[in-house]
């Protein structure tokens, strides 16, 4: 996929930030540091709602998935673990040790920790998937004519 440099940089900018479009666009065109966050949101939208820009971000992550899963060891089930671990980790009330066992202090309990990874398993196992309802309805303006004043 042939893009230009700044397309290509802000693809790139957009899988390594974890999918802010107007953060990506922000770094591959630096000059849009100076507009308003409204204007940033519109372009950077606009920017990679273009079919090339879709296709190489999607290449750019697959290669990315794939570079975690077999150089870094990083599966889906790992960071499903990794996930789990740091919920449990969260919703512990009891004092925190260093990897020998010796108290260095209290744990405080993270709510936003638990939120956010329960947040990411809902995600990763496709229970925050967008659900399209199909609402038609036919109204007919003689359903509304008692309700019209007379003057009308």
């Amino acid at each position: 996929m042939n893009l230009d440099a700044k397309r290509e940089k802000a693809c790139h900018a957009y899988v390594l930030n974890g999918g802010n479009r107007s953060e990506a666009f922000r770094v591959a065109f630096p000059h849009s540091k100076k507009w308003k966050p409204e204007t940033v949101n519109v372009r950077a939208s606009q920017l990679f709602k273009e079919d090339k820009v879709q296709i190489r971000v999607t290449e750019i992550q697959v290669k990315a998935k794939e570079i975690a899963e077999t150089k870094l060891n990083i599966t889906f089930e790992r960071k499903q673990r990794w996930l789990k671990s740091v919920i449990e980790r969260s919703l512990q009330h009891e004092q925190a040790r260093d990897n020998d066992g010796n108290p260095i202090g209290d744990f405080k309990f993270n709510a936003v920790a638990v939120i956010s990874a329960i947040n990411e398993l809902n995600k990763m196992d496709g229970d925050h998937a967008a659900s399209k309802v199909d609402m038609t309805a036919t109204v007919s303006l003689a359903d509304f004519a008692d309700h019209l004043p007379d003057n009308v």
